[in-house]
């Protein structure tokens, strides 16, 4: 949700539950109680539509390497499959290399062996891979995968086209909220002269809440070596674009990544690595780990020293 749609959510919350509680009289009116239903049954819809915000934004948010990872693991699953299944001689002879080994190559041979190895999926019985447990998706993983790497380049951002696909599908949910609760309006208005104080209450509660101009997140701590420390979840605070600052002394280097708990340990050439007395801005967390998985921004002190000291604005 953008700031704004926060803000009316906010009051959305208030009304209603205002209505449950000190408004309740006014629900007796027939159509103020069959209109506060249907805001009640929208919000609802709005909550779910904005719980998949989330998940659709870090999901399809990753890096090329995220994606070659997972096209490789996809690749080697099938590839065992096929050399098990295949009963042509010259397709377990191309296939005898794990896909591995065709990682840190050049795109063009990695996309090319995977590729072989989906064709080869391809024309395998169908009764022998249900016999197998194959597992159509792991298919449709992989094709999707390659397709995705041979339409980028670099190493850096793939997609990103999530979070506005999803703050988009939430604008008519919002507008229809707030056509009904200017129905409301007029409705609660009408009983002026018989409900003047719940009328005064409810014009109250219907002012959206103020957002101060600017907020300025922090977070600091020690970083121990060798020992993760949590700076916060980032499913709890609003840093979409966080700056990450080691500052330790000379030598001190800390690494920055996601993890799926608040003591989870970076895997193997995970996060961001920050030298001492240095920081890095982000423009999302994609280059830390898959939020979608792992909503625990962590640090991580890499040199065998006395602790250091982490930093993080946003």
């Amino acid at each position: 949700m953008t700031q704004d749609q926060k803000n009316h959510r906010k009051m959305y919350g208030t009304v209603l539950a205002w209505f449950v509680q000190s408004g309740q009289p006014l629900l007796a009116i027939k159509l103020i109680g069959t209109i506060t239903k249907q805001v009640l049954k929208d919000v609802a819809i709005l909550d779910a539509q904005a719980g998949l915000q989330g998940a659709l934004t870090t999901g399809v948010t990753r890096t090329r390497l995220a994606v070659k990872q997972e096209a490789a693991e996809k690749a080697e699953v099938l590839r065992g499959l096929v050399l098990v299944l295949s009963t042509d001689d010259k397709v377990t002879a191309a296939l005898a290399k794990p896909v591995g080994s065709y990682f840190y190559g050049s795109d063009e041979a990695f996309r090319a062996y995977c590729q072989l190895v989906a064709d080869a999926v391809a024309v395998l019985e169908k009764s022998d891979l249900e016999d197998a447990g194959y597992q159509p998706d792991v298919l449709a993983t992989l094709t999707t995968d390659l397709k995705a790497l041979a339409e980028t380049t670099g190493a850096a951002t793939l997609l990103q086209a999530g979070s506005k696909t999803a703050t988009d599908a939430l604008v008519p949910l919002f507008g229809a909220i707030d056509t009904d609760l200017v129905r409301l309006d007029r409705l609660v208005h009408a009983q002026h002269f018989t409900q003047g104080p719940l009328e005064a209450q409810y014009e109250a509660l219907r002012r959206l809440p103020k957002t101060p101009a600017a907020h300025q997140f922090r977070a600091k701590g020690l970083t121990p070596f060798d020992v993760p420390q949590l700076a916060f979840n980032i499913l709890d605070e609003s840093v979409p674009t966080p700056t990450l600052y080691n500052t330790g002394g000379r030598g001190h280097d800390v690494v920055f990544y996601l993890g799926a708990t608040p003591t989870s340990r970076p895997a193997p050439g995970q996060g961001v690595l920050v030298k001492n007395g240095k920081k890095v801005t982000l423009a999302d967390y994609s280059a830390l780990g898959d939020a979608a998985t792992a909503p625990y921004l962590l640090v991580m002190q890499t040199s065998e020293l006395a602790a250091g000291g982490w930093r993080v604005r946003g």
